[in-house]
């Protein structure tokens, strides 16, 4: 049976950008991804999520759904 890869959502209008979650995962499924010195919602790499829920767990805006984890 495959594997199915976890698809990390961030909801950009309730990130504040604290970064927080990219600090938690221990596997740098999310990164930060600044283009012209703006600030913006970290950047998931959904092949490194093992499905840990640390970044949910962490997360005060409830701005991060993972589909595909059990």
């Amino acid at each position: 049976m495959s594997k199915t890869t976890p698809y990390i959502k961030i909801n950009s209008l309730h990130c504040d950008r604290c970064y927080e979650c990219i600090n938690i995962c221990p596997t740098k499924a999310l990164i930060k991804h600044n283009y012209d010195e703006e600030k913006l919602a970290p950047f998931p790499i959904h092949s490194n999520c093992i499905c840990c829920m640390a970044c949910i767990e962490i997360c005060k805006k409830n701005a991060i759904t993972i589909e595909g984890c059990k």
